[in-house]
């Protein structure tokens, strides 16, 4: 992995970054995971999730990108299994723009923090599951 050299934007702006680049691979994880998330935000809360809204899976964090003043809410992660929060993975306005993460990972590594965000988001889908059929 190669470090990360922040966007324009990023830079002007004071955005904080993580110390390496992600690799593409690991940007393609990360859509992933997020589309797992929109089918159980929608299985869950009846309607679409908008990528600009906590969608509450136990296990991760999940924050969009941050667009007002506040420096310490601005250089909180956009994304964080809890799990390892060791591994921060932030990016510029949206998922795999200007993505960056804080610890330089094999790609075996990448694929259990993958696996484990995946399990968080079957953990939750079961959840809605159970609570669905109780009621019948």
């Amino acid at each position: 992995m190669s470090e990360y050299e922040p966007e324009l934007g990023q830079l002007s702006f004071g955005c904080p970054w993580g110390a390496t680049e992600a690799p593409e691979y690991v940007t393609a994880l990360l859509e992933h995971i997020l589309c797992a998330i929109e089918i159980a935000f929608s299985n869950r809360e009846q309607r679409e999730w908008e990528r600009f809204e906590d969608p509450g899976i136990d296990g991760i964090t999940f924050r969009p990108y941050y667009w007002g003043d506040d420096a310490a809410e601005a250089a909180l992660p956009n994304f964080v299994l809890n799990a390892q929060p060791e591994q921060e993975v932030r990016w510029y306005k949206w998922p795999g723009r200007g993505m960056s993460v804080t610890q330089d990972w094999t790609p075996e590594r990448w694929v259990a923090w993958f696996d484990a965000c995946c399990e968080c988001v079957r953990v939750e889908g079961k959840k809605t599951w159970d609570a669905l059929t109780e009621r019948t």
